[in-house]
């Protein structure tokens, strides 16, 4: 009688080989699903990412994305602060670091501020040139911490202690040009507490009192670009030897890539000593940090108009593809 081969030793054999194979399948698989390295929560996250701008086509962002913000549940126009706020998407700014910049001279334009276009920042800092205590906020005094070489040959920063005085006498300090020529010293230790403050945030979004945002539009932009690569995000003016700079009446958001690279090297000296003669030389901070953003890091300005814009609202220019032509501002 023939006997056939028992067929057990070749299931065995198979059953060795393809087990390494199914594992290598997976390992195989593993590397071709896409986990994307930044991402909102995918509740509210956008539904399709787009590049920064068309490749060939205008420039400016067209991309397709959902509201951060749900709809409003009482909507008849009877709406108190604590009912926008309530809609307001506070979970993002456990990434996004909101910093207002303003001055002791502007005490109006501070209280309306932080009445509507910043009452929801639950995180916000606030930088000035007098510490103060407004409301739930403390202003800080970023010009406290220069170094008294800033003050030496420099006639624009006797006004800084000229307001000393005069706020330790109890007079008011209204805003001034003098106050003005002053503001521009805050910009490098603007940057420097807000990173000191929160060095883990993953953008950091800068504004004026008499700057504001469509916040949601803005939040959508940042959700489209990863924060750990290098983002000097604003609206974009000529400065001296052909070089630009976000314009700080507009302005601007600076990445955790380039905040890192800029001021998180403890082994290099602070922005406002490393930069003080050209902070004490220009006119104007927002063009001296740019100075020092592309001295530093070699980052460009990227503009993206017209979130980022100077001019008044019904000046805005019309954009292609929007209803109005306008998707979101920061203007003065």
């Amino acid at each position: 009688m023939l006997t056939l081969p028992s067929s057990r030793p070749l299931l065995r054999r198979g059953i060795y080989i393809s087990i390494p194979l199914f594992i290598l399948f997976l390992f195989g698989l593993s590397h071709f699903v896409h986990q994307p390295q930044y991402a909102f929560p995918r509740d509210v996250s956008s539904q399709q990412k787009s590049p920064y701008y068309s490749k060939g086509g205008p420039r400016h962002y067209s991309w397709e994305n959902r509201p951060f913000f749900p709809p409003l549940i009482n909507a008849d126009g009877n709406l108190t602060a604590s009912d926008l706020c309530a809609n307001f998407s506070t979970h993002l700014l456990d990434r996004i670091q909101v910093i207002l910049k303003t001055g002791a001279g502007e005490p109006e334009k501070n209280k309306a501020h932080l009445a509507t276009v910043t009452s929801c920042i639950t995180n916000l800092i606030v930088v000035s040139d007098h510490d103060e205590i407004i409301g739930q906020h403390h202003f800080i005094d970023v010009l406290d911490d220069l170094p008294p070489e800033y003050a030496s040959d420099n006639p624009d920063f006797a006004t800084y202690h000229a307001q000393k005085q005069a706020h330790s006498q109890g007079e008011s300090v209204g805003y001034s040009q003098e106050g003005w020529r002053l503001d521009r010293f805050k910009f490098l230790p603007m940057v420097e507490k807000a990173y000191e403050m929160r060095p883990h945030a993953e953008w950091y979004v800068f504004i004026e009192a008499d700057v504001y945002y469509f916040w949601d539009t803005l939040f959508r932009i940042l959700d489209q670009l990863d924060p750990s690569m290098m983002h000097y995000i604003g609206s974009p003016v000529p400065g001296a030897h052909g070089r630009s700079f976000a314009y700080g009446g507009a302005g601007f958001v600076l990445s955790t890539g380039v905040m890192k690279r800029l001021v998180g090297d403890s082994s290099d000296s602070r922005l406002s000593v490393k930069y003080m003669d050209w902070a004490k030389k220009d006119c104007c901070g927002d063009a001296v940090l740019g100075y020092a953003i592309l001295d530093k890091t070699g980052v460009k300005v990227e503009g993206l108009y017209p979130t980022f814009a100077g001019d008044d609202l019904a000046s805005l220019k019309n954009v292609p593809g929007t209803d109005n032509g306008t998707v979101g501002m920061g203007a003065n």
